[in-house]
């Protein structure tokens, strides 16, 4: 085999070892460091609710300062359910749940689920949810994120958008039989 032949598949073998490994760890890596930081601030299951977004403070990557966030680590280690309340306001909101990985794996709003209260209950990966609980997500992961995003275009609005947000909950629970 030729020098220059042997170098080039030795560059190509290190950059294709080099592109599999960051792009296989590198997910996991930026949510160690999401959970690291959210639960600093409280423990998993637990919703926290942000003040509305200035240009000093930025708990979420790239926020909308014409949005609210509410965020909550899950951990289904355990064989328990996390049960998620919120109250959707007649404006824009949406949920969101990311798996250890980074990925989207559930997403609902406003315009599918109507205003009011609502419940949903997110089971570990591959539980077969039990036939009387409704709304039923089963993860994707473990571990991940809740993301609740409110729409806050007036701020004349914001104290009872607060008390809206505030409503969102995140509880662990048995799953029941």
């Amino acid at each position: 085999m030729k020098p220059w032949m042997r170098s080039t598949l030795l560059v190509l073998f290190v950059a294709t070892a080099v592109h599999v490994g960051v792009f296989v760890t590198l997910p996991s890596v930026i949510m160690k460091v999401v959970f690291s930081k959210v639960e600093k601030q409280a423990s998993a299951h637990k919703a926290i609710h942000a003040p509305p977004v200035t240009a000093k403070s930025r708990q979420v990557v790239m926020p909308s300062p014409d949005l609210l966030y509410t965020i909550c680590t899950f951990n289904l280690a355990e064989p328990k359910m996390m049960q998620i309340k919120a109250m959707v306001p007649k404006s824009y909101w949406s949920m969101a749940l990311y798996d250890g990985q980074t990925n989207n794996f559930f997403v609902t709003n406003d315009r599918k689920v109507g205003p009011g209260l609502h419940t949903w209950h997110l089971l570990p990966p591959k539980t077969k949810a039990p036939a009387s609980l409704k709304n039923a997500i089963v993860a994707s992961t473990t571990r991940g994120i809740l993301l609740v995003r409110m729409l806050m275009d007036d701020p004349s609005k914001l104290s009872k958008l607060q008390v809206i947000q505030k409503q969102t909950s995140c509880k662990l629970l048995p799953i029941p039989r």
